[in-house]
């Protein structure tokens, strides 16, 4: 029964302990980062607590696989990631803002030389990280500027209200100053007015995203609009998202 229902979700799992009495097995390292960070998400901060060692040993396991998979490298990445109130996202994709930004945290720390998370309101535990609070990008991305990266990730709505359009601004005098590297906001959110993902500012490549998975693409393809990269490899990018694209199919029930 284990081989048969490894693909299972957790929240399928729990069902099945729940009416049966007994969960049904599975490796939760066949579920994406994005979905097992949902998952983790929608558990109590004491449930998470107790089950810590599981559930970041699941996240590890997930995004290890998914960077084989990707072939995604990076050196030395700082994640800015918003953990703002508007991250708890819709009652239809209820905390997927806040599920991609944690599993940004984890896939790209599987794929990179060095990874440092700077969150809007700091967290000594991600497991337990939670929706709350204004958007204040301008802190986390300094501190991460600080740290000397060779790439800035940021995940967020693009709705920096703490204060307003502050981060578009340090960013925009960070690169006229040749001071920040590379830096790609992705943002999960679509947004209903401008029908696309909302940009930070001109100074920031801004690309929507669905999955953490997704981001080798996302910004192989703001390297390549920038200028900073070349179409091979573009290429190599896109062919690895291929090949990750019908492995995902093949492997699929």
């Amino acid at each position: 029964m284990a081989a048969a229902h490894a693909h299972l979700p957790f929240r399928l799992q729990d069902t099945t302990r729940e009416v049966l009495g007994t969960a049904v097995e599975f490796d939760p390292a066949r579920l994406s980062p994005t979905r097992l960070a949902t998952y983790v998400l929608s558990l109590p901060g004491a449930e998470r607590q107790a089950r810590r060692a599981e559930l970041i040993a699941a996240l590890e396991a997930s995004s290890a696989r998914a960077v084989r998979r990707t072939n995604a490298r990076f050196g030395k990445v700082a994640c800015v990631l918003d953990r703002s109130w508007s991250s708890s996202g819709s009652s239809e994709k209820c905390r997927r803002p806040l599920a991609v930004a944690l599993a940004t945290s984890y896939f790209v720390r599987a794929a990179a030389a060095e990874q440092r998370a700077f969150w809007t309101y700091p967290t000594p535990d991600e497991l337990l990280v939670d929706a709350v609070g204004q958007t204040d990008l301008v802190t986390p991305l300094l501190e991460a500027m600080e740290w000397k990266p060779d790439l800035v990730i940021i995940v967020s709505d693009g709705f920096d209200n703490d204060p307003p359009g502050t981060a578009a601004e340090v960013l925009a005098i960070a690169r006229a100053r040749g001071l920040c590297p590379f830096a790609l906001h992705v943002n999960p959110v679509f947004d209903d007015v401008s029908l696309g993902p909302k940009p930070l500012g001109a100074a920031v490549s801004t690309m929507g995203i669905r999955d953490a998975e997704d981001l080798p693409t996302a910004i192989a393809f703001a390297e390549f609009a920038s200028g900073g990269g070349t179409l091979a490899e573009l290429s190599l990018a896109l062919d690895a998202r291929v090949a990750h694209f019908l492995g995902a199919r093949q492997a699929a029930p």
